[in-house]
């Protein structure tokens, strides 16, 4: 390895991953609460390891952790397959042939290309693992995240400053925080109609997606504090593009096609619900898993506020991996289904997430660490295994109907057996 090469690769590192030095300064930015911290700096010399071998990874490649000409061309072809099916839809070009189907599938198709887009494009950008131009890469990552109707620089503030700080800590991941709806760690209090979360979780992830554009972002732009981030102020020209971008999102999703498209009002009022439910059911279960699952750790701090563990084995421990040998699944989640290659080097553009999971896999075994593995399938039913665990209460319920007593006495292995067939 070059002089030249071996700079690079260790400037590629200490760009990449959070580094614990100036965790502190950046808290205060963010306005994050400063009491919860790692017991350890690093677990067995994991993460000294492994920054090492990701280094040689940049050097050997001569990449940086930027996108590449790859990210760019899949970039481009799902704008052009999202722009293509906008037209189609305000054209009627399929409408005078199919009827409401003609223009429910050209909406369908605009509504999960935008999603890929999101997670494939608008998440690098969000992280500035696209350009490493701030200006160009929150550029991206509004449009992008302003057309599906949420608001970019607020998903961005919560999903930097809490998630990936403390992914699936109490009080410090809002992920898991503020949800009245679903019991999603072990370490939050149950509550009576958590035992039917495993059955109406489904109908909940419909409405994920409306919830985030109606009803959270307008709660996150007027609440100063947020799960472990205190404080919070936002400068007066994000409230003003706030509206913008709602004013956008509305624009184009229902006042252009009530305008164009040749249907009665209220079958383009349905038909956009229906595509909303579906793009936010896609949403939530390529991603849900990933986190909340049989498998993934729920660590609590203790009363100093200490975590007994280091930030990357946190990260290893926290995260469920799915399908990271597919490559079909690692496009369409912008190789978010690699998830602890995600967690571990955020600020590093997806397309090296292939690489940086086996890297990660190989040195956390190497290190007595688990790493969490399992097929789409498999995720999916140890989620769905991990809501009904955590729905049982206390006390067995006594009313219901035949269905929901049968659902609550079934073993989670019966109930849920496809997990262990997939895993």
């Amino acid at each position: 390895m070059t002089d030249q090469a071996s700079a690079f690769a260790s400037r590629s590192v200490s760009e990449c991953s959070l580094a614990l030095k100036g965790r502190k300064a950046r808290a205060r930015d963010r306005g994050e609460a400063p009491h919860i911290r790692f017991a350890h700096r690093d677990t067995n010399s994991f993460r000294q390891a492994l920054n090492g071998r990701v280094d040689a990874y940049f050097a050997a490649n001569g990449k940086t952790r930027f996108a590449d000409r790859g990210f760019w061309i899949e970039a481009a072809v799902l704008t052009a397959v999202m722009l293509g099916a906008y037209a189609a839809l305000l054209g009627n070009a399929f409408g005078d042939r199919f009827g409401p189907w003609g223009s429910l599938v050209p909406a369908l198709v605009y509504g999960l290309a935008l999603l890929v887009l999101a997670m494939s494009v608008a998440h690098d950008a969000a992280h500035a693992a696209v350009t490493g131009n701030g200006r160009i890469d929150d550029a991206i990552q509004r449009a992008v995240m302003g057309l599906l109707g949420v608001d970019g620089y607020l998903w961005r503030l919560r999903h930097n400053g809490s998630h990936h700080a403390f992914p699936n800590v109490n009080g410090s991941d809002i992920d898991i925080d503020e949800n009245p709806v679903l019991r999603l760690s072990p370490n939050h209090p149950w509550k009576p109609h958590y035992r039917f979360q495993h059955l109406y979780a489904p109908f909940a992830y419909m409405l994920t997606l409306w919830d985030s554009i109606f009803v959270n972002d307008l709660k996150y732009l007027f609440k100063r504090d947020l799960a472990n981030m205190r404080g919070i102020v936002h400068p007066r020209r994000e409230h003003v593009k706030f509206w913008l971008f709602k004013l956008l999102y509305l624009t184009v999703n229902l006042i252009l096609p009530l305008a164009f498209v040749q249907l009665p009002w209220w079958q383009i009022l349905l038909g956009y619900a229906l595509v909303n439910a579906a793009v936010s059911l896609v949403f939530v279960v390529l991603l849900v898993g990933t986190h909340f699952s049989l498998e993934a750790d729920f660590p609590a701090a203790d009363a100093a506020g200490r975590l007994d563990t280091s930030w990357a084995a946190h990260a290893v421990s926290t995260a469920l991996n799915w399908s990271t040998r597919s490559r079909i699944a690692f496009h369409l989640t912008g190789g978010v289904n690699c998830h602890a290659a995600h967690h571990l080097y955020p600020r590093v553009n997806h397309v090296h997430y292939w690489a940086l999971t086996r890297i990660a896999e190989q040195t956390a075994r190497e290190h007595g660490l688990t790493f969490h593995e399992a097929s789409f399938t498999g995720m999916i039913a140890s989620h769905f295994a991990h809501l009904r665990r955590l729905g049982r209460g206390p006390v067995p319920p006594r009313n219901g109907g035949w269905w929901l007593r049968m659902s609550m006495r079934i073993p989670p292995k019966l109930l849920f057996g496809v997990y262990r067939a997939f895993y």
